[in-house]
């Protein structure tokens, strides 16, 4: 068998491939923890009182993971989500880069819809188990 890696701007796909038999034995897609965490923060984030307008919303700079309300402010929520903490914390991929993408996609976002009122990003970072349970979920206001 071999393992066959491949990844796209989005997605790490990875497979385990016997040659012999021509099949493949197990495949795996890594946005799936992503996603998960997209849906714990959604859930998290309306618990807590905000109401979700859009999910996974695009700008010409990236995408913005949740665009909510928290009373009349509007808040853009990156979600970092970990599969353990083996590689490193979720909190430790917010870098520099990454920030000036929220913002960009703030500003963008904003500017679309002409919003009149105050905004920020805020940061939700997980880090999930092997069946997508919650061992850590931290929330971070004003990111940028």
């Amino acid at each position: 068998p071999r393992l066959c890696v491949y990844k796209s701007n989005r997605y790490l796909h990875a497979q385990i491939i016997d040659d012999t038999a021509g099949r493949t034995l197990a495949a795996v897609k890594l946005a799936d923890a992503q996603k998960a965490g997209e849906e714990i923060a959604k859930k998290y984030l309306e618990e807590k009182g905000f109401e979700i307008i859009e999910q996974n919303s695009r700008t010409r700079y990236g995408e913005i993971d949740i665009i909510a309300k928290d009373g009349k402010e509007l808040v853009f929520v990156e979600v970092r989500t970990k599969r353990g903490e083996m590689f490193g914390t979720p909190e430790e991929s917010l870098d520099k880069n990454k920030l000036r993408k929220v913002r960009l996609n703030a500003l963008a976002f904003a500017g679309k819809i002409r919003w009149p009122g105050h905004y920020r990003a805020d940061a939700i970072c997980l880090v999930l188990g092997r069946d997508n349970e919650v061992l850590r979920l931290n929330y971070y206001t004003n990111i940028i």
